[in-house]
């Protein structure tokens, strides 16, 4: 872990020894580098070293992460840091776009045709800029939709079991904390440069951000989290809410948001609702059929009294895989059953299967919808 009383100028302080003593072979890094006055150092060694001014020793590797840990505290403190040599496994993305405009668009969405993996800040913030970029003239909307997973960030230090409690039901710090660490990833994603293009075609954008407490596994039953935020591009206001109802297999290990009416916000265009990846299940007529009474139960009733209450006029979700027209059909006409004021619902999210996709993507893009939007529809390039 780095100590939190490391600033700009132990920074500047370990630069100065580094210009001077050199880096050692072993302290070397292939992949980040820090930039600075036209120089590039190491940035683990450059966090090591200024620990020495900060605390009086040099910090060793073990004490704490490069890659993510190291390159956001040092992006946070206004250092550029800049993937120079990527591993085979993941080379420098590039993005080809193909877009659908259907007439007088409100809403825009990320439609990922392939995988994504090993999410970080850079992948996420090259494409946004490339769809800024791309965006068809004169067709500003009022949000844009990104998938479940969009981006990824760092489990708390320390947040343990005990401090989750039940993870059904888990205990409020611990969702604060977790919102508090996937805030900063994306202050970071979204910079002003990025703000400014994004401001130019959109007013909000939901950013779907998972974080795991192991981040090497992705177990569905170890402890982990899918948040959903809501942007306000202008004001940097935040809305925060994510995935209430988990898969079976996920039971054991989802942190759940237990407030439901997190997933309601009003802004100027409508009450909205924001649904994480597989919350819409909610309102499925098979799976609510074998759903026995209990805490699942009481969380589906619950949520149909909040729709009918905060009657919803807008529905933003949030999966992070949508390979077939028929996932999300029933429960999408469920809801809009639910309710009358529902006039315009929405998916985002990665048409992508393992084995191959199992339908058409136009048929996903018409079935996923209700309204007029903007599709970018995204393939990897590699």
């Amino acid at each position: 872990m780095i100590p939190k009383n490391i600033g700009k100028d132990h920074i500047f302080s370990a630069v100065r020894d580094i210009d001077r003593d050199g880096i050692p072979p072993s302290k070397d890094s292939k992949k980040f580098k820090l930039f600075f006055e036209g120089k590039e150092y190491p940035p683990k060694y450059v966090i090591s070293i200024a620990n020495k001014y900060a605390n009086g020793k040099e910090l060793e590797p073990s004490d704490f992460s490069g890659g993510q840990e190291t390159n956001n505290y040092l992006r946070q403190l206004g250092f550029e840091i800049t993937e120079i040599c990527l591993s085979p496994r993941r080379p420098q993305p590039q993005f080809n776009l193909r877009t659908n405009i259907d007439l007088n668009p409100s809403l825009a969405r990320i439609i990922i045709a392939d995988e994504w993996y090993e999410v970080d800040i850079d992948r996420s913030k090259l494409l946004l800029r490339e769809i800024c970029n791309a965006w068809p003239r004169r067709q500003k909307v009022n949000c844009l939709i990104t998938c479940g997973g969009f981006l990824q960030f760092d489990w708390p230090d320390g947040l343990s079991l005990s401090d989750i409690g039940d993870n059904k039901f888990p205990k409020e710090e611990s969702i604060n904390r977790l919102i508090a660490e996937a805030k900063k990833q994306c202050d970071l994603l979204i910079d002003d440069e990025l703000k400014k293009e994004l401001i130019a075609c959109t007013e909000y954008i939901t950013i779907g951000i998972d974080s795991f407490m192991d981040k090497e596994s992705t177990s569905e039953t170890q402890p982990h989290v899918e948040l959903v935020a809501l942007i306000n591009l202008k004001t940097r206001q935040y809305h925060w809410t994510g995935k209430s109802y988990p898969l079976t297999s996920q039971e054991k290990g989802l942190v759940r948001i237990k407030d439901l009416r997190t997933h309601f916000v009003d802004l100027p265009f409508g009450k909205v609702m924001i649904l994480g990846c597989h919350d819409l299940n909610m309102f499925s007529p098979r799976g609510n059929a074998v759903v026995k009474a209990g805490w699942r139960k009481e969380i589906i009733h619950e949520m149909e009294q909040k729709v009918a209450e905060e009657k919803p006029k807008i529905v933003l979700q949030h999966p992070h895989t949508t390979d077939s027209p028929n996932i999300w059909t029933q429960a999408w006409n469920k809801l809009a059953k639910t309710t009358s004021t529902i006039e315009k619902y929405v998916s985002a999210g990665r048409y992508y299967y393992r084995d191959g996709a199992r339908s058409d993507l136009d048929k996903v893009l018409i079935k996923t919808k209700r309204g007029s939007t903007i599709d970018f529809i995204v393939s990897i390039v590699e």
